[in-house]
């Protein structure tokens, strides 16, 4: 299995707060993005009817269409870069061991996407 590597010049959080959801993308462009990641969570305790499936959580979304609930085993950013490693389940649902993006963003984003990781993986 192989790592899936792409450049994302774009990073959206949006926090709907009437539905308590957070989500996070990574994208090659803004309009129309051929390559891109999405991260998403709900935190509104009173609807999780999945609460303790494995439906429960953060669920990532890759521009295929597979998704995955609670599938990442490590995470790690440093500047310029993000590593996601999948868990074993999330690695056959992918087809993929981990992504690797490369972060053409500033330092305002990049703390902004530090923060959004913490609050969606955590």
């Amino acid at each position: 299995m192989q790592i899936w590597h792409f450049t994302a010049a774009v990073v959206a959080i949006e926090q709907l707060a009437d539905e308590h959801l957070l989500i996070l993308g990574l994208a090659d462009k803004t309009d129309e993005p051929d390559e891109y990641l999405t991260i998403q969570r709900s935190f509104d305790e009173a609807n999780f009817e999945y609460q303790d499936s494995d439906l429960d959580g953060y669920c990532v979304c890759l521009p295929n269409g597979a998704t995955d609930y609670r599938c990442i085993e490590r995470w790690e950013l440093e500047l310029g870069r993000l590593h996601i490693h999948f868990n074993q389940s999330a690695q056959a649902v992918f087809q993929l061991v981990g992504v690797d993006v490369k972060l053409a963003i500033d330092s305002d984003q990049h703390q902004q996407l530090h923060q959004a990781l913490q609050q969606l993986l955590n």
